[in-house]
């Protein structure tokens, strides 16, 4: 606890070599959520310029995929962040293409008021995830409301 609330000082005073050393001890799922409930509950952009830092840093698929659920979820009222958030995503793509659930979060862009992936993308987008996964529950969901 006492390290949480140390990282989180680091992260929004703008120090991030501090913070960047605290995060080597955190499992990632757990720094994630650490990450994104502060966003939620701190409202302070410095959290997502931290994780851009840590992408500088060593670029990982992991990190470009919680930059887009930064932007995408608690920054998704900042103009542009979905776009910012369909950035991320597509780098997710490319350093580890066989994880479906960075396709998906493509899919939840079609569903944006941007509308920022096309119906063709979108369809190409679902064939890939159902070639992977025929009973991906996202993609049966997205079918349903947008190709029926």
């Amino acid at each position: 606890m006492e390290k949480d609330k140390l990282l989180s000082e680091q992260i929004l005073n703008g120090n991030f070599y501090e913070a960047s050393k605290l995060v080597n001890g955190y499992d990632f799922d757990k720094f994630a959520d650490f990450i994104t409930e502060l966003a939620f509950n701190k409202d302070n952009i410095f959290i997502y310029d931290f994780i851009c830092y840590l992408i500088n840093q060593k670029e990982d698929d992991r990190l470009h995929s919680l930059a887009y659920d930064l932007m995408c979820h608690p920054f998704c009222y900042i103009k542009d962040a979905y776009k910012t958030g369909l950035h991320h995503a597509r780098k997710a793509i490319v350093l580890n293409p066989d994880e479906v659930g960075y396709k998906e979060m493509l899919l939840f862009l079609y569903n944006v008021p941007e509308r920022l992936i096309s119906k063709q993308e979108a369809t190409k987008i679902v064939q890939q995830i159902l070639s992977q996964d025929p009973e991906n529950e996202c993609v049966k969901g997205f079918l349903k409301h947008h190709f029926q």
